[in-house]
């Protein structure tokens, strides 16, 4: 049983080495479909003031430069950046991939006008508050202390702090 498995494996080695790895992505675009066409397709570009550069590198000379949001079509990937031909001017050239999404710019989806001006009317009807049955109590007043009512209770026997 394993001198089998290590017939297969081995096997499996020989054919992966002289068939290069063209059998390898057959069967991934067997199971995934088609995946040439995935870098291409509508973009937008994510960051305002985008450099449009000639070739793909940030030496090369900078031949414009894209809107925020702007609709690009990308073609092609090279070292980070993303050729890509500007929809609306049909300009060429390469732009940073990590700059572009997918996603477009959120538009609004209200068509008609609508009155903000809001009516106002009441609804319950305001009274004004009622007048106090009483008069509100004064500030409290301060009372005397009860005093002492005998001469025991009054003095205090000063042997009680001799104790220490």
């Amino acid at each position: 049983m394993v001198s089998r498995l290590k017939e297969l494996l081995v096997s499996g080695l020989c054919l992966a080495l002289l068939g290069g790895c063209t059998p390898v992505t057959q069967a991934y675009e067997s199971v995934m479909g088609d995946t040439s066409g995935t870098i291409d397709g509508r973009f937008y570009v994510a960051t305002a003031g985008l450099p449009l550069h000639a070739e793909p590198s940030f030496s090369s000379e900078q031949i414009g430069e894209l809107d925020l949001h702007e609709a690009v079509d990308r073609d092609g990937l090279s070292s980070g950046f993303a050729h890509v031909t500007v929809v609306g001017s049909g300009k060429e050239g390469w732009v940073q991939n990590a700059k572009l999404t997918w996603r477009g710019p959120k538009t609004s989806t209200v068509t008609e006008e609508v009155d903000v001006a809001p009516t106002l009317e009441p609804t319950v009807a305001i009274e004004p508050p009622l007048a106090p049955a009483e008069p509100a109590p004064g500030p409290p007043t301060m009372e005397k202390a009860p005093t002492a009512e005998s001469e025991d209770e009054k003095s205090v026997d000063p042997a009680l702090f001799d104790a220490f």
